[in-house]
C-alpha cells in the first residue's frame, strides 16, 4: 500500500481549489458591485428624507412684465454629491401649478 499521493492527485485536486475560490471570487466582486449600490440608494433615501423634514430654506422672487410678482420658497437637502430641491409657491393664486 502506497502512503503518499501521486503527482496525477495533487494536481487534480488543486485544480478544483482553484475553480473553487474562482467561483468565490466572483461572488464576492458582484456582492460588493451590489453593496455600493445599496449604500448609493441609502444615501439617496436620507437626502430625501432630510429635504422632507428638515430642509434649508431660501427665498425667491420672479419678477415679470406680464404676470405679478411671484414669492417661492426653496427648499434644499444637499451632501457632497447629490442636491434635492422644490419650490413652494407663496402666493395662492399660483398653487394649483405646483403641487406639493
Amino acid at each position: 500500500m502506497k502512503k503518499a499521493f501521486s503527482l496525477i492527485e495533487l494536481s487534480v485536486s488543486l485544480i478544483v481549489l482553484a475553480i473553487a475560490l474562482s467561483g468565490i471570487s466572483r461572488l464576492y466582486f458582484h456582492l460588493y458591485q451590489n453593496y455600493s449600490s445599496v449604500k448609493l440608494f441609502e444615501r439617496l433615501y436620507s437626502l430625501e428624507n432630510e429635504l422632507y423634514e428638515t430642509p434649508k430654506t431660501r427665498a425667491l422672487k420672479l419678477e415679470s412684465s406680464i404676470l405679478q410678482t411671484v414669492h417661492f420658497t426653496e427648499e434644499f437637502a444637499k451632501d457632497s454629491l447629490f442636491e434635492f430641491t422644490r419650490l413652494k409657491a407663496q402666493n395662492h393664486d399660483f398653487k394649483i401649478y405646483f403641487k406639493e
